[in-house]
């Protein structure tokens, strides 16, 4: 397994790992859960990079994602804003100690936010 493929798997595992720590939050039900594990939203770094300024504008983010989704996750999604702006406001929070964590176990330190 080259560095590279590595750095990606554990990574990968890393923003599993997130994900399923907020998820396991009891606000959030099975099917919420599945679709976002089932969508881009299960990563993140995928979550912060979408740069919604607010909770109600991930609503606007999805829905320009609805061709990419499979219906039956998008129509979830879409149909639990509310539990949507929780799971973004959750993402979003724990941005600095996620990418801390992920920048340490690659290597690379800890990861400082330049504002």
């Amino acid at each position: 397994m080259s560095a590279l493929e590595f750095s990606f798997r554990t990574n990968m595992a890393q923003s599993d790992r997130w994900t399923l720590k907020i998820l396991s939050f009891p606000v959030f039900h099975d099917a919420f859960a599945k679709a976002i594990l089932a969508s881009p939203l299960a990563d993140p770094a995928f979550v912060i990079a979408l740069d919604a300024g607010s909770a109600p504008d991930i609503l606007s983010k999805l829905a320009l994602m609805e061709e990419a989704l499979d219906p039956s996750v998008f129509q979830t999604l879409i149909s639990e804003g509310m539990l949507l702006e929780q799971f973004w406001c959750l993402t979003t929070s724990s941005q600095q100690a996620f990418f801390n964590s992920t920048a340490t176990q690659l290597g690379f330190g800890v990861w400082t936010l330049s504002e």
